[in-house]
């Protein structure tokens, strides 16, 4: 039997990021869904609790379409989301790239964005992520804005 393994606790700004647990149930999640989902979207949601001692991840269905993701989005709470998006090229060809979305709105706390701000680079790299959408309104978050930077790399 092998020892306990360290499961990646870091500390940022007094929140405690269980990210190595995060990491293998976003990517449990989003290869499960990519294998049966019926439409263009799967996608995850983690946000820092307010008592700033874990991640509450929340996870959208295969079916659920990127209207579904949008509106998973609210007002002034902050998240972090990967969503896979698939889109089609001028080619016309099928891709799909996974992308790290920062949502972090401006009539969010101040200290609430301090705290998305100083852990994004890292939470991200943990979930080796590297396309990125930063976020601080609904208008960063359209469909025709992911395909304009999908259709970028």
């Amino acid at each position: 039997m092998q020892g306990k393994k360290d499961c990646g606790i870091y500390q940022r700004m007094g929140a405690l990021h269980r990210v190595e647990e995060i990491r293998l149930l976003a990517t449990k999640q989003l290869m499960e869904t990519k294998m049966k989902r019926k439409e263009n979207s799967s996608f995850s949601l983690y946000k820092i609790d307010d008592k700033l001692n874990k991640i509450v991840v929340e996870i959208g269905g295969p079916d659920e379409s990127f209207d579904n993701f949008t509106s998973s989005f609210p007002g002034k709470d902050c998240k972090y989301a990967i969503y896979d998006y698939d889109y089609v090229t001028k080619d016309n060809c099928q891709k799909s790239r996974i992308f790290f979305v920062a949502w972090t709105p401006d009539v969010s706390r101040v200290r609430t964005r301090m705290l998305y701000a100083s852990s994004k680079d890292h939470f991200k790299r943990e979930l080796y992520l590297t396309h990125e959408i930063q976020a601080t309104d609904a208008s960063a978050i359209e469909n025709e804005h992911f395909k304009e930077q999908a259709n970028r790399f």
